[in-house]
């Protein structure tokens, strides 16, 4: 398989990026592979996106779910183990490059996003690489903000799989969309504005423009069909 690279980029919304039908012993996949639920215990909940991920292209995930009583939580990343080889956890380990999510992680120069905790249900995250110069990479965005780990010299010859680690107080998440690095700076000011006012029931995703309210939906949809956006009224929202 040739690494993939930013001249597919046309592919990003034309071949959306789902789970691995492959994955940890207490993982269930549900709603087609775009949803991976931890049933048991706080351990072997590995999934990996489906195919290699473009250079630029970001596999984004919600967390639809957390369970208290466990230490730690998600981890994402990247690894050039292909799923498909049905992989141990020995080869994931030397072969992967995993960052972990924490509560303490909040950027201070990004109030939006600092208003709610990284590990917390409805917390966006994504996963990307780059290469610049030469040397590859890894970026993790949270809540809408960008962060680049330390991960030392990583193979940039190789195909890049993301793989996320349904861990400890993380139950459960779901695919949300793949597309180029992350989204615009307004579309992602927007959308961390509105899920503020949304979780905080000031507002209802209903009189929102029918465009942006599927988008939004597709986003935030954690599988329940119920239509909690009537609940919620725009009086009083600046």
């Amino acid at each position: 398989m040739e690494p993939s690279t930013s001249s597919d980029s046309h592919r990003f919304l034309a071949s959306p990026v789902l789970f691995h039908p492959f994955h940890g012993e207490n993982i269930e996949l549900l709603e087609h592979r775009r949803r991976a639920l931890r049933r048991v215990s706080f351990e072997k909940g590995i999934v990996f996106s489906e195919r290699a991920l473009l250079e630029g292209e970001c596999f984004f995930i919600s967390i639809e779910d957390v369970e208290g009583g466990w230490s730690g939580h998600l981890r994402i990343g990247l690894t050039t183990v292909d799923p498909d080889t049905r992989p141990s956890v020995r080869n994931l380990d030397s072969n992967s490059w995993l960052f972990s999510i924490s509560p303490f992680i909040v950027p201070l120069q990004n109030p939006i996003s600092a208003r709610s905790l990284p590990t917390e249900k409805g917390s966006l995250i994504g996963v990307y690489y780059e290469r610049s110069t030469g040397t590859l990479r890894i970026h993790v965005v949270l809540n809408g903000f960008d962060i680049c780990p330390d991960f030392g010299t990583i193979p940039s010859d190789q195909p890049f799989f993301a793989v996320v680690d349904v861990f400890g107080s993380t139950k459960e998440v779901r695919v949300v969309f793949s597309g180029p690095r992350m989204p615009s700076r307004l579309y992602t000011l927007c959308s961390d504005r509105l899920r503020c006012l949304y979780n905080e029931k000031r507002c209802s995703l209903s009189s929102l423009p029918n465009p942006l309210r599927s988008q939004l939906e597709k986003e935030w949809n954690s599988g329940d069909t119920t239509d909690v956006s009537s609940y919620f009224s725009w009086k009083g929202v600046r």
